[in-house]
């Protein structure tokens, strides 16, 4: 599974489309981007992308309508991204660090393959972390300082989602069940609960999931995923497990 050990990786380009082979043992996972890519990581798109998610969920969110908070007109002034019926307040943030953003994001030193070895490092981060029975220190891997960031810039009042924009996750419809002591991103949840940085409010995680069809939605509070169909996301990255 992606995040589980060691992987090896190898690169084909295709015009302007990279096709990235992940590899462990005989488990095979490919990576396809192109020149839209980009785009997935602009608020602009991203945004609305997650608003319909949202809106779409049949499991959380259950004030609907979701809808976007139109009185936002700045990056610092203190409003939320999202409201639902009741008012409750909603921000998202994109799960990427600044290198990995300006290696894809910015045209004159756009960097695909770099991004990917970027990604893949942190899925070999899940990987020792797991096996050598957490000697690593959760809170020295990328992926717990992105989140502990990310979380830390939203205000109080406002519920927490962080996307994900590649699939980092082992999560198929055709595996409900994972281990907590596999499972990753519980374990960066329950240490931001541990240094008690999350409070009372919501915490989502969203993320496409192995199968390349869906998007997952998942509560990590509640242990609760529910995987959502998200064809459109195909605009920008497409992942598919070989066998």
């Amino acid at each position: 599974m992606i995040g589980d050990g060691i992987l090896s990786t190898r690169y084909k380009w295709y015009g302007d489309m990279i096709m990235t082979e992940l590899m462990r043992g005989i488990n095979i996972f490919r990576i396809r981007m192109n020149t839209e890519s980009d785009r997935i990581i602009k608020k602009e798109v991203y945004e609305p992308f997650i608003c319909n998610i949202m809106n779409e969920s049949s499991y959380f969110f259950k004030n609907k309508p979701i809808i976007m908070n139109n009185n936002k007109h700045g990056q610092s002034n203190g409003e939320p991204d999202f409201l639902d019926a009741k008012n409750n307040k909603y921000e998202v943030k994109l799960m990427i660090n600044t290198k990995q953003g300006n290696m894809l994001g910015r045209d004159d030193k756009k960097d695909i393959q770099g991004f990917i070895n970027e990604i893949v490092t942190e899925l070999q981060e899940f990987g020792n972390h797991i096996n050598n029975n957490d000697i690593i220190d959760i809170e020295d891997t990328i992926f717990y300082k992105i989140v502990e960031k990310r979380v830390e810039s939203i205000e109080d009042d406002e519920n927490i989602v962080l996307f994900i924009p590649f699939p980092i996750f082992p999560d198929r419809k055709d595996l409900i069940f994972l281990s907590d002591f596999t499972d990753f991103a519980q374990k960066v949840y329950d240490e931001l609960v541990k240094n008690e940085l999350i409070g009372e409010r919501e915490f989502y995680y969203v993320y496409p999931a192995q199968d390349g069809n869906s998007i997952v939605v998942r509560n990590p509070k509640i242990r609760k995923k529910e995987f959502l169909n998200s064809p459109d996301f195909k605009k920008y990255f497409v992942y598919e497990s070989v066998n």
